[in-house]
């Protein structure tokens, strides 16, 4: 993987431990392709830990990954068009299985720097 998206996939992949309201559910990229919930999340905790090019090259990957699942990808430029920086502070950020299996999220959530860090060291390792 192009080291300029490893960030976002870090971020993307910590996702997989939370469920969001809304669409996208049933298949593995179903909804990092169709959740507008998880796309303004992996968004902000993007901005607050990758850069902007991280974050371009990284919701290119998704949109590949999406497509080659044969799903269509939310517009995320659209979907976070409004997000400012004061939202993103506002977001509850959220720990390493601090939200149980089952529960749906209902509002974006940004990734707390140790679970970022916790995923993104696994799949460090992993590699």
């Amino acid at each position: 993987m192009p080291s300029n998206e490893y960030c976002l996939h870090a971020v993307s992949v910590s996702y997989n431990y939370i469920t969001f309201s809304g669409e996208g559910y049933g298949t593995y990229y179903g909804p990092k392709c169709l959740n507008p919930l998880r796309t303004i999340s992996t968004y902000a905790s993007g901005k607050t830990f990758c850069t902007d090019d991280e974050i371009f090259a990284g919701f290119e990957k998704i949109r590949r990954e999406c497509e080659d699942d044969g799903l269509e990808f939310l517009d995320w430029q659209q979907v976070v068009a409004n997000i400012t920086h004061d939202n993103i502070a506002k977001m509850r950020v959220v720990e390493f299985d601090e939200v149980p299996a089952g529960i749906n999220i209902t509002d974006s959530v940004r990734l707390s720097k140790s679970f970022f860090e916790r995923v993104g060291d696994t799949l460090v390792c992993m590699s």
